[in-house]
């Protein structure tokens, strides 16, 4: 049994059924994070078409993490790395993480939390995209997420126009609400 609510005759399961059937991207996320749990050299167009894409449908940040060091340095070509806000690997984080430490000495999480840069909300992604067989996301990024939407894919190669979209309007789709 469905339960729906009639709002001015319209049912509002309907619509809301109705508009993602449709498949409409009405919010475009701002910020986008690819993690790549393995590619190689065969993968560079299909991230280039996929980096496009996104940027087609208006995401300002495209990020790419790889969870091996230096792997998307070698394969992407630099017209796709000039589209790209970040690349990462998998030992950005601790790089941060033991420049700090080394630098500053910290004795408690306290003393650790109060000396590292401010969080920024333009630091954090709105839709992490993750492909690979594992449901994990290595590490990134290295801060509390709270508001981030994650897509998980098996392949990157098998990643189509389809997908990408669907996932752009279930992003549109997703309600957020921010405070009390």
């Amino acid at each position: 049994m469905e339960v729906a609510a009639t709002v001015a005759g319209v049912t509002l399961l309907g619509a809301l059924w109705s508009r993602r059937k449709r498949g409409t991207v009405e919010r475009a996320p701002t910020n986008v994070v690819l993690i790549l749990q393995d590619g190689n050299e065969r993968d560079a167009d299909k991230i280039g078409w996929v980096v496009g894409r996104l940027k087609d449908f208006g995401v300002e940040k495209v990020s790419l993490y790889h969870t091996e060091k230096g792997v998307l340095e070698k394969i992407l070509p630099s017209e796709v790395k000039s589209q790209v806000h970040k690349l990462l690997d998998i030992t950005d984080g601790r790089k941060q993480f033991n420049s700090f430490v080394s630098e500053h000495h910290p004795t408690s999480e306290e003393e650790i939390s109060a000396s590292l840069p401010p969080f920024t909300a333009s630091d954090e992604p709105n839709l992490i995209l993750v492909f690979g067989l594992s449901r994990c996301i290595y590490g990134f990024p290295p801060w509390h997420i709270p508001v981030t939407e994650f897509e998980f894919h098996d392949s990157l190669p098998k990643y189509t126009e389809s997908d990408l979209k669907s996932d752009l309007v279930h992003y549109s789709n997703t309600k957020v609400v921010k405070g009390v």
